[in-house]
């Protein structure tokens, strides 16, 4: 199996390859978790919890090599115990397998083979209950301890060599020991309960091996009882055939003797005696016995033979036989046990010459030691054999007599083994034959104390090289489970945030994915939903990433209760979170989006903090148009930042206009690369006027795009794009190069000094570089720094004001003057304002458009010219587009002016044409020019009679300016002076009430020099009785018109 290590925070890779290493492997992690991911497609079941994925906890590791030693301590104690335990069964099946008859060879003692098993049940406990492992272990050790005492010794239970319950002990002694090394309930539970496939690796290697053990034994043993059991047999009919050849041979001497027709002589009697010695050396004494059983002659002469003969025939019964078979004339065994070395000495005697007047009997002894030795071929006698006569031994061989054969009493095989001893006999098998009206029983036995002479190693060698292989196998098996383990911890970590435990980016990409394919053809859709939370930085920031932490989890559990079960949940990054539904209409999202929004924001409390958080929500589907995870992303993506410019708490579905908007942006931003190369970015110019005088005193480059396919691309289009992309450094020093040069050639030829501003990017103001820049484009074009203006914003003040403060002086000790563009439209501050070493401020157009008409943008015009009255600063009124505008500017005592009712931002060639050709001078518009004759305005005046008005006027000199509407009114108040405003409103209503009020409120704060008059009924004078009490309305006459009262009115109150 290969491996592929994966990045991981831990050491994972040195950890595995120093186990691994041990077993003499090359391990790799290997498989990509996408492909694992990816074979597990989504079931409703499974989406709920994401990825159906067990990580072991406890395979977190201290050390490598503590590790590697507590690993293979739990793989042996696993191995051993079950080991332990296959040993105990197997030695109770030999017990009944076996039976009494193979005692000797039995696997297992019975009383061991209990113990083992008790053992090995407790070391098994010991594994699924940690917290008792060591007193189970310790439980495991007194029974092994208390059986062998209580057997005084093991061999008292003697088996086949000792060696299994010998073995058996060990194994469980190896398991408790095992235990200890593991140490208390944590460390034993370093690996979890093993696996099936090690459980059933171990029950089945530890049962093959001893196994096939126990089957090697019993197949020996059997095979050693066959083996014993033909043996007797052998043994029984060589001793048979051994003796009654014995007995033959003295019965044909008998013959020979009887067909002599005289007594045998001496000699001729010893030479027989010497030729029959010589062939049976298991004969020890031959004699000759007259009729009344007296010594004729013997051979050799050996006192202990004759004093045997001597014993036989003074006793009554052997001598009375000895008479019987002299009579008879037979040949016939006399039974051995009378004689005083029963298990040594058999007595052959044979009677000749009976029926004669001489005769008597031919005696001789055995020795059956030697007689054994001799019938099966002098050593070759098996151990622990034993003759019996009428149940008495005869014979009995030892492994101590095994040495010398046929030696001495004592010494040889004859002696006798004490009643003790002979207890203790186990035979293996026994036969019996009869012989001369005797009952002879040969068997074959053991003595527990003494060791057996079949040993065969095998069984204990196929037993030991089994456990070993087990142990190697589980091993390996058990390390593949760790790596396994790890694998999926790797795997895990790489689908699932550390933090929320919810699946991640990668995980997400894949399963919508599979989401898309498996609905693409169905009408049920796919959605997303892209949350992002608002605030979660602040809070990191502030209050410390512990905190974001908690609130993150927090908020997953929310998000999770909240969504569908068939749902994915997944954290992107940061504090957004994807949540994958499936079959919702629009409706049901929209629901589904609101409870989210309110569920985030509910307080969470992170210990000590009462935490808040905002969220909005971007929401795309696979339905109408079929598309794959990344553009379901990307459109979640963008719904989610359409729904953040509309504010927080709040979401937003995708629509097409969102994706055409990002794919033209991107097409703009990748063309923004090749544009300064292609030369098809230009700076145009535009004026800036003296309103009083019509110098032009500078000139604002603004930087323009024309674009081979798109045409003309606005710069509040491409300069966004050039900020976030950070292509704006490159543009802004191309435009300070552009505009160095362009102040050079506009400086030619003039009376008069004119200077090129340039816009300064935020991201270009705050590199420590920037001063330096502008240092160096002074330089290399070599101006004076005066010509060149630097236009920054307030946004740029806000996050390093000291370190804004510390640039602006430098350029300002430089030359370089410092306008400060947009004011009013940021965060502005009188504070920031008084410490700000600025030269000019300039008016935003915003508080231009309808300064004509608003009084609040006049007011703040108003205070905008008097505060930088008071820290001598220079105001440029931006976006300055119609002549009332700039008439009314004027009034308010503005001086300079930049818009388009001057010019349009022009290119450099246009602008130093018309510059040559007014040497720098602007034509101002006509109606700036105010007229010095008193004027007096009227609305309404279809009421009145046209011919009485201006006979009024006429006689008091006023100059008549009527308007139709209040729009048109306005407008000749923002051109020209007017001394006052009659408004002539004959009807009545609400309406009516509030258009009057509304003219008057706005003429009195944008024109207070001009007087008020109200000409209505009584009705409409009636509901104006607040207007003219807060004095919009300062004089109020009644209708009909009296032209005297009109008249008075003119001469006193508006000739004044």
């Amino acid at each position: 199996m290969q491996l592929l290590l994966l990045s991981h925070p831990l050491d994972l890779g040195t950890t595995i390859h120093l186990i691994i290493a041990r077993q003499g492997a090359t391990c790799r992690l290997a498989e990509s978790c996408r492909s694992v991911c990816v074979s597990a497609m989504p079931t409703n079941k499974r989406l709920s919890s994401g990825l159906d994925t067990r990580v072991d906890k406890s395979t977190q590791v201290t050390g490598d090599w503590d590790l590697t030693v507590r690993h293979q301590a739990r793989v042996i104690l696993l191995v051993s115990s079950v080991a332990a335990g296959w040993l105990g069964l197997f030695g109770l099946l030999g017990l009944r397998d076996l039976g009494e008859p193979l005692a000797p060879y039995r696997f297992v003692a019975p009383q061991v083979s209990i113990a083992l098993l008790g053992a090995s049940l407790s070391l098994v406990i010991a594994q699924l209950r940690p917290e008792f492992a060591r007193p189970l272990a310790v439980l495991a050790a007194l029974m092994t301890v208390l059986t062998l005492v209580a057997g005084r010794g093991l061999s008292l239970w003697q088996s086949h060599w000792l060696s299994f319950e010998v073995l058996g002990y060990v194994i469980v002694w190896v398991a408790i020991c095992s235990v200890w090394v593991l140490g208390d309930a944590r460390r034993l539970l370093l690996y979890a309960w093993p696996d099936r496939a090690s459980i059933v690796m171990t029950v089945l290697g530890t049962l093959f091996s001893i196994g096939g053990a126990y089957w090697l034994v019993a197949q020996e043993s059997r095979q050693t009882q066959r083996m014993v059991e033909t043996r007797v047999e052998e043994i029984a009919e060589t001793l048979n055939d051994s003796l009654k050849e014995s007995i033959a041979v003295f019965s044909r001497m008998a013959e020979r003797w009887n067909s002599l027709d005289h007594p045998p002589s001496l000699s001729y009697i010893d030479l027989e005696f010497l030729s029959y010695l010589r062939d049976m050396p298991h004969a020890s004494t031959i004699v000759a016995l007259d009729a009344n059983l007296d010594l004729v002659h013997g051979r050799p002469d050996s006192t202990q033979g004759y004093e045997d003969m001597r014993h036989l025939v003074s006793e009554d019964a052997p001598s009375q036989m000895l008479a019987q078979i002299r009579d008879e004339g037979r040949v016939d065994l006399i039974t051995p046990h009378l004689s005083p070395d029963p298990d040594r000495v058999g007595f052959v005697a044979a009677g000749w010459g009976n029926d004669k007047d001489w005769g008597g009997i031919v005696l001789t002894t055995l020795d059956v030691p030697k007689l054994v030795e001799r019938a099966f071929h002098l050593r070759q006698v098996p151990c622990c054999l034993e003759v019996l006569s009428e149940g008495i031994p005869v014979f009995q061989k030892t492994r101590s007599s095994q040495q010398d054969l046929g030696t001495q009493a004592g010494t040889g095989s004859g002696s006798t083994t004490g009643a003790d001893e002979t207890d203790l006999k186990i035979y293996l098998a026994s036969t019996s034959f009869e012989l001369s009206g005797e009952n002879y029983q040969v068997r074959y036995w053991i003595n527990p104390s003494e060791p057996l002479s079949m040993q065969n190693p095998f069984a204990l060698v196929f037993l030991g090289l089994g456990l070993v292989f087990t142990f190697i196998v589980n091993n390996s098996q058990r390390l593949a489970y760790i790596a396994n383990a790890r694998a999926r911890q790797v795997q895990h970590r790489a689908l699932h945030d550390v933090i929320t435990e919810l699946p991640n980016r990668q995980m997400l990409e894949q399963y919508l994915e599979g989401y898309c394919q498996e609905h693409r053809h169905c009408e049920r859709p796919v959605s997303l939903l892209l949350l992002s939370m608002e605030g979660l930085r602040l809070i990191n920031d502030s209050i410390g990433h512990a905190v974001g932490d908690g609130l993150l989890r927090a908020t997953a559990a929310k998000v999770r209760e909240r969504v569908p079960h068939t749902s994915m949940v997944a954290r992107i990054d940061g504090g957004h979170f994807a949540i994958c539904v499936l079959g919702l209409s629009r409706t049901e999202l929209d629901t589904l989006a609101a409870d989210l929004v309110h569920a985030v924001a509910e307080p969470v409390r992170v210990e000590p903090h009462l935490l808040r958080v905002s969220s909005v929500i971007g929401i795309a589907s696979s339905i109408p148009n079929a598309i794959d995870a990344g553009s379901l992303l990307r459109q979640a993506d963008l719904a989610m930042l359409e729904a953040r410019k509309l504010g927080r708490d709040t979401w937003c579905h995708y629509t097409g206009d969102l994706g055409a908007a990002v794919s033209e942006r991107m097409s703009i931003s990748t063309d923004l690369q090749n544009a300064v190369q292609d030369n098809q970015l230009t700076l145009h110019y535009q004026p800036v006027v003296d309103g009083w005088t019509g110098a032009i005193v500078g000139y604002e480059a603004l930087m323009r795009w024309y674009h081979p396919s798109h045409g003309f691309i606005p710069p509040n289009r491409f300069i966004p794009m050039a900020e976030e992309s950070g292509q704006i450094v490159e543009l802004t020093q191309w435009a300070l190069d552009c505009a160095a040069r362009a102040a050079t050639r506009m400086n030619q030829g003039l009376p008069h000094d004119i200077y090129v501003a340039v816009n300064i990017s935020t991201l270009v103001f705050r590199r420590t570089d920037f001063v330096e820049r502008v240092t160096d484009v002074l330089k290399r074009h070599n101006i004076p720094a005066r010509w060149l203006e630097i236009e920054i914003t307030e946004s740029m003040l806000l996050d390093d004001f000291a370190s804004a403060i510390e640039k602006l002086r430098e350029l300002g000790a430089l030359g370089v003057r410092i306008a400060l563009d947009d004011f009013g439209t940021g965060y502005s501050s009188l504070n920031y304002l008084k410490r700000l070493p600025i030269h000019k401020i300039k008016l935003d157009r915003s508080f231009v458009n309808d300064i004509v008409e608003d009084p609040a943008d006049a007011a703040i015009a108003r205070a905008v010219l008097a505060v930088a009255g008071l820290l001598k600063l220079t105001v440029i009124v931006e976006g300055v587009e119609t002549e009332r505008q700039f008439a009314f500017l004027k009034r308010l005592r503005f001086t300079q002016f930049q818009g388009y009712l001057f010019a349009k931002p022009l290119p450099l060639e246009t602008v130093l044409a018309s510059l040559l050709a007014a040497s720098g001078y602007q034509v101002l518009p006509d109606a700036a020019q105010p007229s010095q004759a008193r004027s007096v305005l009227l609305i309404g005046a279809e009421s009145v009679s046209h011919k009485t008005l201006e006979m009024l006027f006429y006689q008091t000199h006023f100059r008549v300016l009527q308007a139709h509407s209040t729009a048109d009114a306005m407008a000749q108040l923002a051109t020209s002076p007017v001394d006052a405003l009659i408004c002539i409103q004959p009807s009545s209503g609400e309406q009516t009430r509030s258009r009057i009020i509304d003219l008057f409120g706005r003429v009195r704060h944008l024109h207070p020099q001009t007087r008020r008059v109200l000409v209505a009924d009584v009705s409409v004078r009636e509901s104006l009785v607040d207007a003219l009490s807060d004095g919009d309305i300062e004089r109020m006459l009644a209708l009909p018109l009296d032209p005297d009262s009109l008249l008075d009115l003119i001469r006193n109150d508006l000739g004044r």
